[in-house]
């Protein structure tokens, strides 16, 4: 086996435990799109917001891309927000967004297949 294909079956893998383990704890609903925002790469361009402005906002602290919905998962490093991340059932204008972003630092993947579209 390549290394490819180990690191394929360790990360498809990962993604099943951590279902079942939402599963567990009660949560049965999981989305089938993971949208992730890179607030380091960010820069607060803003051609997210004009898109997709029911899922994109420009924070009034940092000037960059936030999600202006409940469910938004702040991921932390040091006191500070790195990215933040939504699980939906559909992209809507999302994938739109993501694609007009001229930083890539919104990213897309989907769940059920680990592709990652943006």
């Amino acid at each position: 086996m390549h290394a490819n294909q180990l690191f394929e079956a360790k990360d498809k893998k990962t993604r099943l435990l951590k279902r079942l383990k939402r599963k567990i704890r009660g949560v049965n609903h999981m989305g089938k799109y993971k949208v992730e925002i890179d607030k380091n790469a960010c820069q607060g361009f803003g051609a997210c917001v004009e898109l997709c402005p029911q899922f994109f906002q420009l924070s009034d602290v940092d000037g960059k891309t936030s999600f202006p919905v409940e469910g938004a998962e702040k991921v932390m490093k040091e006191n500070e927000v790195i990215a933040e991340k939504l699980e939906l059932d559909e992209l809507e204008c999302v994938r739109e967004a993501a694609e007009a972003c001229p930083f890539n630092a919104i990213h897309i993947v989907n769940l059920e297949t680990g592709e990652k579209l943006i």
